[in-house]
């Protein structure tokens, strides 16, 4: 219960700090989101940076901040006038969710299957066959098996839309390009959990007592072998929630992804200090839940 409450504490303080820094390199940044902005009398723009604090000093503006982040106020954005941050995460988060939550259900319901087929049949066929397609989808970002997709199944074949966000249609070739992308290291991280797991002493000692080859790997090879898959859950999930930004943009789906992109090329400051904010609280609270996930699964780190 100590650790746990110890974690729960650290995630605000560890999240607003990494907003913090990220606060200060934005604004050390050369350059202003007004610039690229068509040139207006020098009064307008005076009144345009009064409007959003950027006259006064950068201690100043950081309290300015500060006081809205501590409210749940992540401040307007600097590039869609008459928009929040708040009000432009509330439209693309629940996209970024969906296409993250069904490309975590492709990643572990084809990474996990592969990964332990292979670890059952080392030095096979079947095992080499893993291996190869594991290498190629490491190998392989997925800025290219996305335009590949669309070449086949969305130009050529005709089965589902190129672009954009709407019914299930829409959303079988970004979540396959996406859910592959994490798959591949899905199966190389349980191949070799349950390889290390198949050949350590506690496993033959379980079969020498007569346990079933069913119980010895349902109960306690896959159990300790997939230990290395629920520590990547964590990181991963953070990943895909938050929008993968590669995958948004090429299939222009109006995720958080493709408003961070934006942010960056309008050095909207707001929006991509409150999306990395977001993204810390998400990957910081992810983590605890794998760290209680693991301690759950393995009787040792419970113990201590």
């Amino acid at each position: 219960m100590n650790f746990v409450l110890r974690r729960l504490i650290q995630v605000p303080l560890v999240a607003l700090l990494v907003a913090s820094l990220c606060f200060f390199l934005m604004h050390i940044l050369p350059g202003s989101p007004f610039d690229r902005e068509r040139a207006g009398p020098a009064a307008a723009k005076a009144a345009v940076e009064a409007r959003y604090h950027l006259d006064k000093p950068l201690p100043v503006q950081y309290l300015y901040w500060l006081s809205d982040v501590v409210r749940g106020d992540l401040g307007p954005s600097l590039k869609y006038r008459n928009h929040s941050v708040n009000d432009i995460l509330a439209q693309t988060l629940p996209v970024s969710f969906t296409l993250g939550w069904l490309a975590f259900g492709v990643a572990l319901g084809v990474g996990v299957p592969l990964g332990a087929w292979a670890a059952l049949r080392p030095g096979s066929w079947g095992d080499w066959c893993a291996a190869f397609l594991v290498l190629l989808g490491v190998c392989v970002p997925s800025f290219i098996v996305g335009p590949l997709l669309i070449l086949i199944f969305s130009l050529k074949l005709g089965w589902f839309p190129a672009a954009l966000w709407g019914g299930v249609s829409n959303a079988v070739l970004p979540v396959t390009a996406l859910g592959l992308f994490f798959a591949a290291r899905v199966a190389r991280l349980a191949r070799e959990g349950i390889t290390e797991t198949l050949r350590s002493e506690f496993i033959m000692a379980v079969r020498a007592k007569g346990a079933g080859e069913f119980r010895v790997l349902t109960r306690h090879a896959f159990r300790t072998g997939l230990l290395p898959v629920v520590s990547y859950c964590g990181p991963m999930l953070a990943d895909l929630l938050t929008g993968s930004f590669v995958i948004e943009t090429v299939f222009q789906i109006p995720g958080t992804g493709t408003f961070f992109i934006n942010a960056f090329n309008n050095k909207d400051y707001t929006m991509i200090v409150g999306i990395t904010l977001l993204y810390a609280v998400l990957l910081l609270s992810l983590n605890l839940i794998v760290d209680l996930a693991y301690a759950w699964l393995d009787p040792r780190v419970r113990h201590d």
